[in-house]
């Protein structure tokens, strides 16, 4: 469901009793994917069964619980200004 608030939409949580609401497409879906149920981001570590709707919880249950750190982001091509 869209609705529209100053100008921006708005993307809305159809399931009753919700509410949630969401400035971006994509967090709505991460969100009806949470209501459904469906876990497919899973723990890369051997032995672990976690699974999870979200790959940012994964990534978080990875650091916390297997001290594994998340892959350093690209540094820019662009030099720096120093």
């Amino acid at each position: 469901m869209l609705a529209r608030n100053d100008n921006r939409t708005i993307f809305c949580c159809n399931i009753e009793g919700c509410g949630s609401t969401f400035t971006e497409s994509h967090n709505l879906k991460g969100h009806m994917r949470a209501h459904n149920g469906i876990k497919d981001q899973f723990c890369s570590m051997p032995g672990c069964d976690a699974a999870f709707t979200r790959r940012s919880d994964c990534t978080r249950h990875e650091r916390n619980k297997h001290n594994l750190l998340p892959r350093r982001k690209r540094e820019s091509k662009t030099p720096s200004l120093n």
